[in-house]
């Protein structure tokens, strides 16, 4: 039987593994494995445990088990559950049996961390001034005037709300503690306003680290954290990184000299490597580790199918490394950082990314999540002194059997004086030689993050319509090095704008087979900002598709959740002191340009880029009356919706693209 085109729809049977752990000894590897329900038009999440030669075997009964977390020696495994209605911490032995509930906290929690000895839990729960409440049903609410006015929000802080999230309200993650024991009460380390995340214990169990902006300006810079440490037992936390570093993610040493964490300058606003530091224990000055790489900390990679990944900064047994994962020119492996040089050796090899991944107590083995062009999600055991490497699970095996895909090919091209770039093309599904066929430029968001090697759903639906597509990391994107993303700190729409068309034209130049005459343009978020831009810069595209994007600075800065920091960005003036700056920055400047038939589309809960900015944009061109222009508005969806809204919306907007490239760059296609 020949393979299949991909469709729309197939995106509702892919499976993602991720969030692994491993057993001390290496011989057990936990992970969790997301799924859509189709009937439900959400998600399911359960524990797998897998081991090399055999099938992996469903862990947990329930569907929204999460986050797994083994106990020092192995012999429990916590998770955390809606069971009860809220997430709460639950504990299984590895031996089999009954899960049990550990923690009752109203508001629920988000993550947790095991002492060393295994005796108690560290955790964050949603709380508010009131402390620690027992679990209840919200619509228990027997207060008439509480229960008809519980919508009503009542703002004071800058920072009040978040995308993903929602309206921060009066319940912050706190840290709490609590014995691993039926019946046992937690108690409550931390207070708010203030919000904690990241913890991690002292090798003795006496203290606790977590990240936190504490202090009277908690609210203005939330980003901008420092780590901290508080006895585990209660009492006043003190910070230990300067507050010129955005600090998180701390690690303690095996031998309670050095704590490891990773942070930004935040000087950079936001266009620094995350790097590896270490300070010591009882205080003193960091010193960053790998900063000679120039290559970021953490997976930087965008996609669309994003399995649950994450990886903890690990200490080595003897305290001589730290290890963690790196992005490097759309890669992303796993590496060891030596303490004492700073030398960072990449332990992972290939076109691969690693977006999960755990290691053995020796530090020898270690439990992977893998994400390749063509397979987005496999859990594998690595053995990291021979190389040897086991796939343990393989979810998506039979589907990706039975689906035509090709394989993106790299290329590198550069713009007049810049530096050199990366860009891969995907051929359209079952070429023909001698044949042409249209093409659509894709440009990530952030700007800084950057296309990996990885599985792209939405780019092999198009190669399989027929389409080729080129994306690009242009400069701004992580994974180049500093000077490479920080090009375009003070002015988008210039480097990066020259870069994306040189790619282009490199695109072109290596693939004849693509039709110059129907070219597409599509991008979200920052790639909406540069959609936007092109499209009102140059009438080479016949068509274009815009998502969740910016067009207006000057209402973005009060209006989105964290956008009052572009602010920082034109040099500390706001709009009314300096419009020149952010009339030239902002798309809408250029609108009256637009001749490129342009589909807006936006999530009506976007608090990111919030849906004033496409209808600022649609109301534009449909007055203006130069392009044919549809605007789609998806409702109770925020700005990630195109990797994590709802199931059946994430398919609506996949047919949308299909549809408008379909009637613009088909042969007989309408000229713009």
């Amino acid at each position: 039987m020949g393979k299949r085109r991909l469709q729309s729809r197939d995106l509702l049977e892919f499976r993602l593994a991720g969030d692994v752990q491993i057993d001390p000894s290496g011989s057990w590897v936990y992970y969790t494995l997301n799924t859509i329900n189709k009937e439900t038009n959400d998600y399911n999440t359960s524990i797998y445990r897998a081991a090399p030669g055999g099938e992996p075997v469903r862990f947990t009964g329930g569907e929204t088990d999460q986050s797994p977390r083994l106990s020092p020696d192995g012999r429990l495994l916590a998770f955390v559950s809606k069971r009860s209605g809220q997430p709460q911490i639950w504990i299984l032995p590895t031996t089999g049996g009954e899960a049990w509930q550990l923690t009752r906290v109203q508001g629920g929690v988000r993550e947790m961390a095991w002492s060393p000895d295994g005796r108690h839990l560290a955790f964050t729960a949603m709380l508010d001034d009131r402390g620690i409440e027992p679990e209840r049903k919200e619509d228990k609410e027997e207060d008439l005037y509480r229960k008809f006015t519980k919508g009503v929000k009542v703002i004071e802080e800058l920072y009040h709300k978040l995308d993903g999230e929602g309206f921060v309200h009066e319940r912050r993650p706190q840290v709490c503690v609590v014995e691993v024991r039926p019946g046992a009460e937690p108690r409550q380390l931390t207070r708010p306003p203030y919000r904690h995340q990241d913890l991690a214990w002292s090798p003795d169990g006496r203290f606790l680290l977590f990240s936190s902006r504490r202090g009277p300006d908690y609210d203005r810079e939330p980003w901008e954290t420092q780590v901290w440490r508080i006895p585990a037992g209660g009492g006043e936390p003190e910070p230990l990184t300067p507050k010129e570093l955005a600090a998180g993610a701390p690690a303690w040493s095996p031998d309670g000299r050095w704590i490891a964490f990773v942070a930004e300058r935040v000087d950079e606003l936001g266009y620094d490597n995350p790097t590896v530091y270490v300070v010591p224990a009882e205080g003193g000055q960091p010193r960053a580790l790998g900063a000679a790489f120039d290559r970021p900390v953490g997976n930087q990679a965008i996609t669309d199918l994003p399995a649950p990944g994450g990886m903890k900064l690990t200490w080595s047994p003897d305290s001589r490394a730290v290890f963690a994962l790196y992005s490097d020119h759309g890669r992303v492996h796993l590496a060891r950082v030596a303490l004492e040089t700073g030398e960072v050796t990449l332990l992972t090899r290939g076109e691969r990314m690693v977006y999960s991944a755990a290691l053995d107590a020796a530090c020898r083995r270690a439990a992977l999540g893998v994400a390749e062009p063509l397979d987005p999600s496999r859990i594998v055991l690595a053995d990291l002194e021979s190389g040897r490497e086991d796939v343990l699970a393989a979810p998506n095996r039979d589907l990706l059997a039975a689906l035509d895909l090709t394989q993106p090919r790299r290329f590198t091209f550069r713009a007049p004086g810049g530096p050199e770039v990366d860009g891969w093309i995907l051929e359209p599904a079952g070429r023909e030689e001698g044949k042409r066929y249209p093409a659509v430029l894709e440009i990530h968001g952030g700007p800084m993050a950057m296309y990996g090697v990885g599985f792209f759903f939405e780019f092999h639906l198009l190669a399989a319509h027929g389409y080729g597509v080129i994306f690009t990391n242009p400069r701004g994107s992580l994974g180049y090095g500093h000077d490479f993303c920080a090009a375009i700190r003070d002015r988008w729409g210039d480097k990066d704008y020259a870069d994306v068309m040189a790619g282009l034209e490199e695109a072109l130049r290596l693939s004849p087979w693509i039709d110059p005459d129907r070219l597409g343009v599509a991008g979200g978020s920052y790639g909406g900002y540069m959609t936007n831009w092109i499209v009102g810069h140059t009438d080479r595209f016949k068509a274009a598709v815009t998502m969740r994007s910016v067009v207006d600075w000057s209402s973005m800065i009060g209006a989105g959740d964290v956008n009052w920091d572009v602010v920082k960005r034109a040099g500390g003036r706001w709009p009314w002191q300096d419009p020149e700056w952010y009339r030239q920055q902002s798309p809408i400047t250029y609108v009256d340009r637009i001749t490129t038939p342009l589909l807006i589309e936006h999530q009506e809960g976007d608090l990111r880029c919030p849906i004033d900015q496409g209808e600022t944009l649609f109301t534009a061109v449909k007055a203006l009356g130069k392009a044919p222009v549809r605007f789609v508005r998806y409702p109770n969806e925020f700005h990630g919706m195109s990797r994590s809204g709802k199931p059946w919306h994430r398919v609506h907007r996949l047919d949308q693209i299909l549809d408008w490239f379909g009637r613009y760059l088909r042969p007989g296609a309408p000229a713009a």
